[in-house]
């Protein structure tokens, strides 16, 4: 932003007031990038390391049978690297998922609670597609899909 001369919002509206909207159809504006790391190559040993944080397995239910988990001092996190010249470099870390207790429905109807662990183990990744959507398994009660706001009231509850 600085190459642009975009510094503070006074610039920034100056910088579009001395163009007409016409022009940013086809206006380019082009910036020095920092050089590529070291470790950057057409191939490159990636490699993907999944710390998933703390873990319990034991029942999810207090002394008076409510659900209720413990909280969470570390979450599950996923760790994309690279290892080169013997060194492994961190790349990018996510929050990810390895399971849980969820709540399932049975197919008549009746709904329990399932430790469900996330497979886990040497993998190759071919192909990665990345968006931000995650589809429920049919298993999946649908009412566990919509998270209440205080005072908020789904469903058919109470009239």
């Amino acid at each position: 932003m600085e190459q642009l001369g975009l510094t503070d919002a006074q610039a920034a509206l100056a910088f579009f007031r001395r163009h007409e909207p016409a022009e940013f159809k086809t206006l380019l504006g082009a910036i020095k990038l920092p050089r590529r790391p070291a470790y950057y190559a057409e191939h490159m040993e990636l490699s993907m390391v999944i710390d998933r944080g703390d873990v319990w397995y034991g029942l999810p239910f207090d002394a008076s049978g409510k659900f209720t988990l413990p909280s969470r001092k570390q979450y599950p996190t996923l760790t994309l690297q690279v290892t080169h010249e013997g060194k492994t470099i961190a790349l990018a870390r996510w929050r990810t998922t390895i399971g849980g207790w969820r709540l399932e429905q049975a197919p008549n109807g009746y709904e329990y609670y399932r430790y469900k662990m996330s497979d886990f183990g040497p993998r190759v990744i071919r192909q990665v597609i990345s968006g931000p959507v995650w589809i429920a398994p049919t298993s999946t009660p649908a009412r566990t899909l919509i998270q209440r706001e205080k005072g908020e009231s789904i469903g058919n509850e109470g009239g």
